[in-house]
């Protein structure tokens, strides 16, 4: 084989790792799995333009009892809206109405997703939600919180009273080092295919910038992304609160009826109340 073949060969394994990489972080789908009338809410559904070539989808869900504010949601990885909703719908029983919408490429949004471009999605989703609220609180979960720093870090909204992140990560190559060592194949070459995936708009390199009251909450027993994710986010945002859940799975300390809901709008009330 001439050189040239071989080194478009190499070139060309290197192209199918990089995306395979870069694909850890979007898995979208456009499945109707819920909507908010399905759990006897009203809402708004409404479509946000943030370029020419792309639109986003959301939904404005109203609070069942006198507002104590909004809280914007940032999903996680996998699936659309349709599904994450049911993770935050509950907070329309204590007072807060809810906003929530699709990245680029998920559900009915347009376009493809791209770090970039979620970026830009994020911020346009962010400047609706500040016109919208009084009291505004951003709820990311997963890749949703890691989503949402750099947006918060660029916009500082005045209105912005607390920020929550549910079992986030610190930075997109640590997260896709921490893949990579579950895996005996990819375990040799994690550091090498770690720096194949690029490092912009990690969390860890804005998170000095928020300087809103701040929540963290992560499982021990995180199977998706590891504790130590949340953790290390944890040293990079000033006076972050950590709550440690003891359950299992990803994402699921607000998934069903417990005290951590409870305490979560008790932090939020918190928050509105000092203001």
């Amino acid at each position: 084989m001439s050189r040239f073949h071989s080194k478009g060969r190499e070139l060309l394994i290197l192209s199918i790792l990089t995306q395979a990489c870069n694909s850890l972080f979007y898995h979208p789908d456009s499945v109707i799995y819920s909507t908010p009338d399905q759990v006897g809410q009203n809402y708004e559904s409404f479509t946000l333009p943030v370029d020419d070539q792309v639109s986003l989808h959301a939904w404005h869900v109203s609070a069942k009892k006198p507002r104590m504010g909004t809280v914007l949601h940032f999903h996680g990885n996998a699936q659309n809206m349709t599904s994450h909703f049911l993770y935050v719908y509950w907070l329309a029983e204590y007072g807060f109405d809810i906003i929530t919408f699709d990245y680029r490429g998920y559900g009915t949004s347009t376009g493809k997703p791209t770090r970039e471009g979620i970026y830009r999605d994020s911020l346009a989703i962010l400047q609706e939600a500040v016109k919208r609220s009084e009291h505004l609180f951003i709820l990311g979960q997963s890749l949703g919180g890691a989503v949402a720093i750099p947006a918060i870090a660029k916009l500082k909204p005045a209105n912005l009273r607390g920020l929550i992140l549910d079992s986030s990560f610190s930075s997109y190559q640590s997260i896709v080092e921490e893949k990579l060592s579950a895996s005996l194949i990819t375990y040799p070459i994690k550091k090498l295919l770690k720096h194949l995936v690029g490092d912009e708009y990690s969390p860890r390199d804005f998170a000095e910038q928020i300087s809103v009251p701040t929540l963290i909450i992560h499982g021990k027993n995180d199977p998706v992304v590891p504790y130590i994710e949340s953790k290390r986010l944890s040293e990079f945002i000033p006076h972050a609160e950590f709550w440690t859940w003891e359950g299992e799975g990803h994402t699921q300390a607000f998934a069903s009826e417990n005290s951590y809901r409870q305490q979560l709008v008790n932090w939020m009330l918190r928050q509105v109340s000092s203001h």
